[in-house]
């Protein structure tokens, strides 16, 4: 207990929002850090640490009866959001799956023990990757358009010294960011510890100094559920492809519009510009998108039927296939995958092995699936201790590696 110069315990409450605020923002408990703060005063008056009646502190009482966090939210949301708050705390699932791991833990062996801690990991990281995503958002993935008004042309990713920090936690410091254009990177590191915050900087351009003329691509887990067909959702995934045939419509009306009215000066600049814009819908594959499209959801083994039906009679397995076959339909610059074989069967996971491994451009991935890692990966990037540390080959080249060092 740390008083302040009054004498107060002010200092407890402060450190309960420093710790609680960001967990519960983070994980859609609380919809802003405002919110978040205002359950920890919530929080705090329920154990008796503040009054409900003013802001005066005072020593920690015993409870009689335990606190359930999610009780000071329930008055404030909907059933669904309550649904997915019981699962983040454990209410039914999880806790269900605890108790069945200390079951078999008590009567088993120590070989027994580690078998069933190592399921119950699984399980849990599958459980959180249900969560991660703008479930609000109609977009598959994150994607901001380049910039190509500069003369960079660089396919490297070079970013030297930079930071990260994430609900007032530091995540990276003076960290170096060396994507080199081609291979093929698996990010690993403990669970919460940031990799797809990074993924998502990454994917925003909020990293200062990361060079803004490359397509780079961070795949949601799942598509929203709505009355879109499969294949339409996957072929408006490319934001830049949209855009770049909505423009070619425009120029097509002005130079209509223009005919015969136009000087030959203005009738070659409106030409120069539709040539420019053809290079690059050429460059990005327009005109055979939806042969491409059909053909990455046939190999994540959707049927004709299912590609013409909507997403909203898909599982969320199923849709969590659609944004990953709206990733690979994009094919940009930098494709960053989080958990990419969730969900997928063992003949869908082959696909994906060997679509990858043939992938034009620069790959980096989160994935907890060491058999994956070893066949696609010519990379490894260890997030460790604020830092983004290097290895050549796969995960078992990275393993070796470290067995050598220790």
């Amino acid at each position: 207990e740390i008083k302040d110069s009054s004498g107060s315990y002010s200092s407890m409450l402060a450190a309960v929002k420093e710790s609680l605020s960001p967990f519960l923002e983070s994980y859609g408990v609380a919809s802003s850090l405002e919110a978040a703060e205002e359950m920890c005063d919530e929080l705090c008056r329920k154990l008796g640490v503040i009054e409900s009646t003013d802001v005066r502190y005072e020593i920690p009482k015993l409870l009689n009866k335990s606190v359930v966090l999610s009780d000071l939210t329930k008055n404030q949301i909907s059933n669904e959001e309550q649904a997915t708050i019981d699962n983040l705390w454990g209410f039914d699932a999880v806790r269900k799956k605890r108790n069945e791991v200390m079951e078999m833990t008590e009567a088993g062996s120590a070989k027994y023990e580690r078998k069933a801690l190592k399921e119950q990991k699984k399980w849990l990281v599958e459980l959180e990757c249900k969560f991660v995503g703008d479930e609000e958002s109609n977009e598959i993935s994150t994607m901001t358009l380049p910039d190509l008004s500069g003369t960079n042309r660089e396919k490297d990713i070079i970013v030297n010294n930079f930071n990260i920090t994430y609900g007032g936690q530091i995540l990276l410091e003076g960290a170096d960011l060396r994507i080199v254009y081609g291979r093929r990177y698996g990010l690993i590191g403990r669970n919460g510890i940031g990799k797809t915050t990074l993924l998502k900087h990454m994917a925003t351009f909020d990293i200062e100094g990361f060079p803004k003329h490359h397509r780079v691509l961070h795949v949601k887990q799942e598509v929203k559920a709505s009355e879109q067909s499969v294949l339409s959702v996957v072929l408006s995934a490319d934001v830049e492809r949209t855009n770049l045939l909505q423009k070619e419509k425009d120029l097509l009306a002005r130079q209509n519009a223009l005919s015969g009215q136009s000087s030959t000066k203005e009738m070659q600049l409106l030409m120069d510009e539709m040539n420019e814009l053809h290079e690059r819908m050429s460059l990005i594959g327009v005109e055979s998108a939806e042969s491409r499209a059909a053909g990455i959801l046939s190999g994540l083994q959707f049927s004709e039927a299912m590609q013409a039906g909507t997403t909203s009679s898909l599982s969320g397995g199923w849709r969590m296939r659609v944004a990953l076959a709206g990733a690979l339909f994009i094919q940009p610059d930098l494709l960053m995958l989080d958990e990419p074989t969730n969900h997928l069967d063992l003949e869908a996971v082959l696909w994906l092995e060997e679509y990858l491994k043939g992938y034009p451009h620069t790959i980096l991935l989160v994935s907890h699936d060491r058999a994956f890692l070893n066949e696609v990966c010519t990379d490894i990037v260890l997030f460790k201790d604020l830092k983004l540390i290097y290895y050549r080959g796969n995960f078992d080249s990275y393993e070796a590696t470290k067995r050598e060092s220790a």
